[in-house]
């Protein structure tokens, strides 16, 4: 404890990451939850050493701090108590290394002048696993979250780890914009004001759907991005999904990104691919920079295993008609011949047609020949005779009975 305007600084210069918080695993300077509660200052500064062989020099797991009250009561106390989390160079007190929270940081009874503070080389929240919420009392927004890093990331921990490799990875907009695997409609970083510095890129993934994006939530008048003084156009790329806090109430979608758009100072510090809720923030009017995924759960388990078209219905080439006549025997011969030619030459383009085309024609299913079929006759013909047999050969005078 320390008087009311008192400070608090815990460094690690040890060579491993810092772990503070609940929920985390590994050996090093550790600060449990607990430990922290034991705290109570105007000021609690928490910071580690940059070391360039760890990816991460700061851990931050589960966290519960309070402000306002008094000393004893809260962790930081007064009005404009505040916590600092910083990394970097300890003698020139540079910013550098990276910061990530991977638990739950929840601060209690924060008015709008506490504060926390990040002050890194690069800042990672995990949306997944983590989240940032400030509140004064119950569920109404408090406090103010000041994060100053040339990279702010806040995304799931696979997109995070690309993005400590490669910010502009190829297909980095679009895994920022879709909505993320683990839903967090609410939002992951959540005060009544944001101050954000960053110098070249600020993330915040989609937590909410395709047509609700969430991702931070704060109130749109206590919220500012600032670049640094001698920024140059086009230097800064600005991918986040939230939502606004208004006098008129919750801002969203379109109408939030409207709404920084129509009040912003200088729209020219941001790259083209910047978007807000998907949608691009140079734009004249809102349009959709990528072609979003409304549900990458389901679409990320098909596979595309050929891009080939189909063919054209096959086309069948009718039979010739004989042009030989069939007055004589030479002509029937020649005329079955002819058939014959041009039945095979119909079975050719038949094939032909099948190799270049997927669709076959369907075989003949149906019999169209008569049901009952007229036998031949074979019985003799009663009556009078036949006809046809008047003025045969034979002696019809001697002819009798069964002589015959």
């Amino acid at each position: 404890r320390t008087t009311p305007t008192g400070s608090i600084g815990l460094i690690s210069i040890g060579s491993g990451p810092a772990l503070i918080g609940d929920g985390l695993s590994g050996t090093g300077y550790a600060l449990s939850a607990a430990e922290i509660g034991l705290v109570s200052t105007n000021e609690l500064a928490i910071g580690a050493v940059d070391v360039a062989t760890n990816p991460v020099d700061m851990l931050i797991g589960n966290l519960a701090l309070t402000a306002g009250g008094s000393i004893g009561t809260s962790t930081v106390a007064g009005a404009n108590g505040r916590v600092v989390f910083g990394t970097g160079n300890r003698t020139t007190q540079t910013p550098g290394g990276a910061i990530r929270i991977t638990g739950n940081v929840t601060g209690s009874g924060f008015a709008a002048t506490n504060m926390i503070q990040f002050a890194t080389g690069r800042f990672e929240l995990d949306a997944a696993t983590g989240s940032l919420a400030l509140t004064q009392t119950g569920t109404t927004l408090g406090g103010t979250v000041e994060i100053e890093a040339a990279n702010i990331h806040i995304a799931s921990g696979a997109i995070l780890d690309r993005l400590a490799a490669d910010p502009f990875y190829t297909g980095h907009v679009a895994d920022l914009n879709n909505a993320a695997a683990v839903n967090r409609p609410e939002g992951v970083l959540r005060a009544l004001g944001l101050d954000l510095f960053p110098t070249g890129t600020l993330y915040i993934q989609n937590t909410g759907t395709f047509l609700d994006p969430a991702g931070f939530f704060a109130d749109f008048e206590l919220t500012n991005v600032t670049a640094p003084a001698n920024a140059r156009p086009a230097s800064i790329a600005v991918i986040v999904n939230g939502k606004w806090q208004t006098p008129a109430g919750i801002i969203s979608g379109i109408a939030a990104r409207d709404l920084v758009v129509n009040n912003a100072d200088d729209l020219a510090l941001y790259t083209a691919s910047s978007t807000i809720n998907g949608c691009a923030i140079n734009a004249a009017v809102c349009t959709a920079t990528q072609e979003l995924d409304p549900t990458p759960a389901i679409s990320g388990q098909i596979a595309i295993v050929s891009n080939n078209v189909l063919g054209n219905t096959p086309q069948f080439t009718p039979e010739p008609e004989a042009s030989v006549s069939v007055a004589s025997g030479e002509g029937t011969q020649a005329t079955e011949e002819a058939q014959e030619e041009a039945e095979a030459a119909a079975a050719a383009a038949i094939t032909s047609e099948s190799a270049t085309s997927p669709i076959a024609p369907p075989p003949q299913m149906i019999n169209s020949a008569p049901l009952e079929q007229k036998p031949p006759i074979d019985q003799p013909v009663a009556g009078s005779g036949n006809p046809s047999l008047i003025g045969s050969a034979v002696n019809e005078n001697s002819a009798e009975g069964t002589a015959q």
